[in-house]
């Protein structure tokens, strides 16, 4: 359904991918994303960006139609809603979508023997290509993606759970993310000691000193092992990162936890002040 970035045709394509177009534009902008929780119903909106006045008349004359192509393998639903150039609202039914969303601008022909007779179009390209079929794409935007459902919104400490053991060393922590939670056990002494700091002002440091490497432990595992996706707090967090736009796969995992957690660091200075 969507067209992926490299997916190649015999026709030109206008595509932030390609070099089929120049100085040609197309893009999709969204407004909003709004997401009920207590439903489960999702409205999205915005608008195309396009400059190509060929394909505009196209589009104008019914010769071509923009879509909106959606995927959503979390409840496996896959569509395309035909939407005007100018403002487009999408709305999604409870249960339709959950997890991570995919979207696409897409420009199709409607007709048969479509002309494109744009001066953008690359010359390596003979008229014979220009001529399209129905249903043949036309343009196509990048992919985006947003997270449906509430995982985005818990809190990154709720995924946590401190406990203590003596098998731990003095002044150490494991991490364990066998469990729902991600399990930081401390030695006793320490557990005493993170367990009076959280109950303090200085609650703050523990989030750089603890769970900031407790997270990179955790996005670690994620990025090498998705035997524990079906785990709450790995549906927390990837939720988070996509919404966050975090790809743990080119990241770097201190930048990462980083940013999940909003740059914990600077937090210091609450707590210690000049």
């Amino acid at each position: 359904m969507l067209i992926r970035q490299n997916t190649a045709f015999p026709h030109p394509l206008l595509s932030p991918h390609t070099e089929d177009y120049q100085d040609s534009e197309f893009d999709i902008r969204l407004d909003e994303i709004e997401e009920n929780i207590s439903t489960g119903e999702v409205k999205i909106s915005g608008n195309a960006v396009l400059n190509d006045n060929n394909i505009k008349s196209l589009v104008s004359s019914g010769k071509a139609s923009l879509f909106i192509a959606c995927e959503c393998f979390g409840t496996y639903f896959i569509k395309c809603f035909k939407v005007p150039l100018d403002k487009f609202t999408i709305e999604f039914e409870k249960g339709q979508l959950y997890g991570r969303v995919d979207i696409q601008g897409i420009i199709s022909s409607t007709l048969d023997h479509v002309e494109l007779s744009s001066r953008s179009i690359n010359d390596e390209f003979p008229e014979h290509t220009r001529r399209l079929p129905v249903g043949a794409p036309i343009a196509a935007t990048s992919i985006y993606s947003f997270e449906a459902g509430p995982e985005k919104l818990q809190s990154m400490e709720s995924i946590f759970s401190l406990s203590s053991s003596e098998s731990v060393e003095p002044g150490n922590f494991l991490v364990d993310t066998d469990s729902e939670r991600i399990q930081i056990i401390a030695h006793p002494d320490l557990y005493k000691t993170i367990s009076i700091l959280r109950r303090r002002k200085e609650r703050d440091v523990l989030i750089s000193s603890l769970f900031l490497p407790a997270l990179m432990s955790a996005l670690d595992v994620m990025r090498g092992d998705e035997s524990c996706k079906d785990r709450r707090w790995y549906r927390v967090i990837s939720a988070k990162c996509t919404g966050a736009g975090i790809d743990l796969s080119k990241n770097d995992l201190a930048t990462a936890a980083q940013k999940l957690l909003h740059g914990p660091l600077g937090l210091l200075h609450r707590v210690f002040g000049d």
